[in-house]
């Protein structure tokens, strides 16, 4: 595709092995490229693009946020929904793999949306956990991954079998801290969490 006619608006790049990138046009339109191992390309394959591929499974949706991780990538469309898809280990996909890559049921080759979630405004990829900022209650985060060293924010430092009511996989993030904030925009990194406040106030967990 023609960049002239698809300007891109927004690139996020994985950080650690192979690495893959994402990227969103003005338009909405979602493109992928790099290491494809684990489906996290979205294509429904586990090659490798060298340039950017227009991920048709999202073709019809708008997107306007898109976040990626070592292992899987993450986007939110302009109807508040998330699509996740890629490498679901400790279920940091928030959904379970209903087209897995080579019948591995660990990993998912096409987008898949995240029941539950219809008002997000942004999502967050760290190496082994998803952040989700939800517009309603004055911003709400939600969480889904690997629960070590406290990076989802409930107060846990080990992996635990906890369910949260919206989804099997999907998790409240409960801080008092945020009990009279609103959240503008979310981070994750390798083992650690972040929110910035409408305030100017910077939250952080995990290690």
């Amino acid at each position: 595709h023609n960049n002239e006619n698809f300007p891109i608006i927004d690139i996020k790049s994985s950080k650690a092995g192979d690495g893959h990138s994402l990227a969103i046009t003005k338009c909405g339109k979602i493109f992928s490229w790099g290491d494809g191992d684990n489906g996290n390309l979205g294509h429904g394959t586990t090659t490798a693009e060298k340039r950017p591929t227009l991920i048709k499974e999202l073709e019809n949706v708008k997107v306007v946020n898109i976040a990626v991780g070592t292992k899987h990538s993450a986007c939110v469309t302009s109807d508040g929904r998330v699509f996740t898809w890629g490498d679901s280990e400790s279920d940091r996909l928030g959904h379970a793999v209903t087209r897995p890559v080579n019948g591995d049921t660990r990993k998912s080759r096409y987008p898949e949306v995240i029941k539950g979630i219809n008002e997000a405004i942004q999502v967050a990829c760290g190496a082994h956990h998803t952040l989700i900022l939800d517009r309603r209650n004055n911003s709400v985060i939600y969480a889904c991954g690997q629960a070590s060293d406290g990076r989802l924010g409930f107060g846990l430092k080990s992996d635990v079998d906890i369910k949260h009511k919206l989804n099997a996989k999907l998790y409240k993030v409960k801080m008092k801290p945020f009990q009279n904030e609103r959240i503008l925009k979310i981070a994750a990194s390798s083992s650690c969490s972040f929110a910035l406040t409408y305030s100017g106030k910077v939250f952080s967990w995990g290690m």
